[in-house]
């Protein structure tokens, strides 16, 4: 591999951040979750790849929580305060668009982590795929002990 976002998960997710970045940032402002687990359960659908309980998940979770809370969520924090202050400032605007970068490039090593679990998940051609991704985000949320019923944004996910 030349790159880290240079694999099939990284790839899906830009081609789907267009229609979908809205609904996923609301559901990341609003609800606290995490948009590359919401990713990753689009993407394994995509790839006929299902969650069949959230043990698949709960093993690894702590490693993925710990890579958003303690790297992703502080970058994103520092680029959002900025965000406020950089009108006027050409060297502030350098400077938010460098944390901007570094956050993307801590996302795309959380992606690569989660891609590296793909081979590892059942396939379930015979399911549809609309059933799949049901299925996977119902998964991720029982880690928080919740229902997809409980989010509404995850409806626009799951009609579009």
């Amino acid at each position: 591999m030349k790159n880290i976002s240079d694999h099939p998960f990284w790839h899906y997710s830009v081609q789907l951040w267009p229609t979908a970045g809205e609904t996923l940032l609301m559901l990341q402002d609003s609800y606290q979750l995490d948009i590359n687990m919401v990713l990753f359960c689009c993407w394994l659908a995509n790839e006929k790849r299902i969650l069949h309980s959230s043990d698949q998940l709960a093993h690894y979770w702590p490693e993925i929580s710990r890579w958003q809370r303690d790297v992703i969520h502080p970058l994103r924090i520092v680029r959002q305060n900025m965000k406020v202050m950089i009108k006027p400032d050409v060297d502030l605007q350098a400077l938010y668009s460098k944390c901007k970068q570094v956050e993307l490039y801590a996302e795309c090593i959380q992606q690569k982590r989660l891609f590296d679990l793909k081979n590892q998940l059942s396939r379930s051609s015979g399911i549809h795929s609309h059933k799949r991704l049901e299925e996977n985000l119902q998964q991720y949320l029982n880690l928080y002990g919740a229902n997809k019923n409980d989010y509404q944004m995850l409806q626009t996910l799951l009609v579009g």
